[in-house]
């Protein structure tokens, strides 16, 4: 639907309400509950054309942070690309499909007796303090353009959310299990607002 605003104050004014108003009644008869890290939204979600990626778009008349996790119809999605600035009087953010999760954990000192000396005995045990959905990828840029393309390397990365247990636990030369193979991280990218980008190696 379109809109001739005119120039004056109290006309535009009138049909940035009207476009607000427009916006707020899709979202209110064909938006859905998403929630977004945890907390239930009513938003409107639509799909790309075209991707390669399980890739939606969220519009809210909300800001939605880049880095932010998405629970749409019980799969978990992570915001990739945020608008900060209202385009046709919403917000839009990019998400994407999570399809794996990171788990951080410590190892405890756990007492299970004592020996014949009376010494205390000690056994150690993981903990798992929590599971972080993240999108692992095997990503390569072809060589005639800036595309991305999927290529079969040694090169995975590891895209997840911003936090303080990751960045503590998942450094440079850290080691990943991913599906039963250890990968060496060579490189972190935290350029993005709310994302870590790790680069690992087989």
């Amino acid at each position: 639907m379109k809109y001739r605003i005119s120039t004056s104050g109290q006309n535009m004014e009138g049909g940035y309400s009207k476009m607000i108003d427009d916006v707020q009644f899709l979202i209110d008869n064909v938006g859905q509950n998403v929630l977004i890290d945890d907390v239930e939204r009513k938003v409107l979600v639509t799909n790309p054309i075209i991707e390669e990626f399980d890739t939606k778009y969220i519009h809210s008349l909300e800001p939605i942070v880049q880095g932010a996790y998405a629970k749409i119809d019980n799969h978990t999605y992570i915001t990739i690309y945020d608008e900060q600035v209202k385009r046709y009087d919403k917000y839009k953010v990019k998400c994407r499909l999570c399809n794996w999760h990171l788990v951080t954990s410590h190892e405890e000192k756990i007492l299970i007796g004592y020996d014949d000396l009376n010494r205390p005995v000690y056994e150690y045990e993981t903990v798992i303090d929590g599971e972080y959905a993240c999108i692992v990828e095997q990503i390569n840029f072809s060589n005639t353009s800036d595309q991305a393309v999927n290529q079969l390397d040694d090169v995975i990365y590891l895209t997840i959310q911003d936090n303080e247990a990751i960045r503590q636990q998942y450094t440079v030369n850290s080691t990943i299990n991913y599906k039963d193979t250890n990968l060496t991280c060579i490189g972190i990218d935290n350029t993005k607002n709310g994302l870590l980008i790790y680069k690992l190696q087989k």
